[in-house]
């Protein structure tokens, strides 16, 4: 049975996700894969012209692309990604209470799924927007990466994404986690920036959110 700080009391938090993409077929004639690249210590997209398109006239069932019915769903290169956003909470400081790494990977284990890695641009946009619309003041989300003693090299470990990086995160803490440190203005080319920080989410600014994910069913 795992263990949390008593004080302390996570929330799942509904996610909108849009009704044609967990209720019906994909189509993946049109759909393009796309990556992301990390310039000047900022997160840009590689690809801009990522897009899915779904089948409103297909007869067929609709299929269940998650296990959990609220989770997000995206179209990665290996099939589809089912992810979930939790916020550590407290009624003294709701939403800005630090998470330790340890506890990120029970609480992800404890849900049948891993911290989650980021392959698409879509993955980037829908949780910066995520971020941007909530009441909860997101400061830090935990993310799966991890390091290659042997190549020297940061790379994506949730088992699914593409483990690629095309840029080092910066390391903050040598012996610390990643973290994603989301850009709050969705107006803005970038996503924000990784970084290995100490992993009990505690700095200046906290690591306050998860990001649990699980392949498609």
């Amino acid at each position: 049975m795992i263990f949390f700080r008593s004080f302390l009391l996570f929330i799942l938090l509904v996610v909108n996700v849009e009704t044609e993409k967990n209720d019906k077929d994909v189509s993946c004639e049109n759909e393009t894969s796309s990556t992301v690249s990390i310039e000047n210590g900022t997160i840009t997209p590689s690809i801009t012209n990522y897009r899915t398109t779904t089948s409103p006239s297909a007869k067929t069932t609709p299929k269940r692309l998650c296990a959990h019915p609220r989770a997000a769903v995206f179209k990665r290169n290996k099939g589809y990604w089912c992810s979930l956003l939790y916020v550590m909470y407290s009624s003294d400081e709701p939403g800005n209470v630090p998470i330790s790494y340890e506890e990120a990977v029970e609480a992800c284990t404890f849900k049948n799924s891993t911290l989650s890695s980021l392959e698409t641009i879509e993955e980037y946009t829908y949780w910066q927007n995520f971020v941007k619309r909530s009441s909860d003041n997101y400061t830090g989300i935990w993310i799966g990466v991890g390091y290659n003693e042997a190549t020297k090299q940061y790379y994506w470990n949730d088992g699914h994404a593409l483990p690629a990086l095309t840029k080092q995160p910066s390391v903050i803490e040598p012996n610390g986690k990643s973290a994603w440190f989301i850009n709050r203005n969705t107006s803005s080319p970038d996503f924000g920036y990784f970084g290995f920080v100490n992993v009990t989410g505690t700095g200046k600014p906290n690591v306050n959110g998860i990001i649990c994910g699980a392949p498609g069913i």
